[in-house]
């Protein structure tokens, strides 16, 4: 029994550090890498299923593999779209999640000592308003890359009032330009 007091304040961001390494684990193993290369043949719905396994941090490295060696196999326009169709419905249920899992978590770190310490450091340096703008920024550029997506959604959504329909409209254009960057890098080598 957990004493009064004792409990765990953040499992949902320590399984999130869990899934990441987790997915190196994976990773090393041979048969998830022939997984990711098997979805080449089902062409756009392979991309599709690629793009939304995109955004997870579990599994966005297959992702980004896969992205890489169907470069050279696939019409450029169509997997950018189709890849960031997937990678928008995965970052809509990730925004869905983080707003109803997330947010107490998050307000318990942001009250804690060093957080608020390294906030007021921060402050001292960065007008608040270029801050937001470079925090947003960089939860902009999370979400295009292959970093894990439920750290730019949570970052994202945690500093604006972004509604919904915004919401999906940006991270389609993020994951699109994100997934074509991934496709030229793949024709490029």
């Amino acid at each position: 029994m957990k004493k009064r007091g004792q409990e765990f304040k953040y499992p949902r961001l320590m399984f999130f550090i869990l899934t990441i390494i987790v997915a190196y684990l994976l990773f090393q193993n041979p048969q998830w890498q022939e997984f990711i290369h098997s979805l080449k043949q089902f062409e756009s719905v392979g991309v599709f299923i690629a793009g939304f396994f995109y955004s997870f941090g579990f599994t966005a490295l297959f992702s980004a593999i896969f992205f890489l060696s169907v470069a050279k196999d696939v019409n450029i326009i169509v997997a950018s779209i189709a890849g960031g169709l997937g990678c928008t419905l995965a970052d809509y249920l990730i925004f869905r999640f983080t707003k109803i899992s997330f947010h107490k978590e998050f307000n318990h770190l942001s009250k804690t000592k060093l957080l608020r310490w390294i906030n007021k450091i921060i402050l001292k340096i960065i007008p608040k308003k270029v801050e937001k703008i470079i925090l947003i920024t960089f939860s902009c550029i999370v979400i295009a890359s292959p970093l894990p997506d439920e750290f730019g959604v949570t970052l994202l959504t945690g500093l604006t009032k972004i509604k919904e329909k915004s919401f999906r409209y940006i991270t389609f254009i993020l994951d699109t330009i994100g997934i074509l960057i991934l496709i030229l890098i793949g024709r490029a080598i």
